[in-house]
């Protein structure tokens, strides 16, 4: 008879395969992925710039407004680089 593995065992067990292949995912498109603190003022800019509704609190939605956020001001930081170049 074959050896049960408990429902939660299970459960992590998924949980961790899920990781892996999110982890193997973003090495083969060579991405990084960051931890990075967000008090007050960054939240109220993912809210004005990043498209978060105020009173989120879903960690996932928080996450993605704040790489709209970074992406945005690094598009504009690279503009700004490209016009002072144009100018000298």
């Amino acid at each position: 008879m074959p050896r049960r593995i408990p429902l939660d065992e299970r459960q992590r067990r998924r949980q961790h395969a899920a990781a892996q292949a999110r982890l193997r995912s973003r090495r083969r498109h060579k991405l990084e992925l960051y931890a990075i603190e967000a008090g007050r003022r960054e939240r109220l800019l993912a809210e004005r710039y990043g498209g978060l509704k105020p009173g989120v609190e879903d960690k996932v939605q928080v996450s993605v407004a704040l790489g709209k956020l970074l992406r945005r001001a690094l598009v504009a930081l690279l503009n700004e680089e490209e016009a002072r170049a144009e100018k000298m």
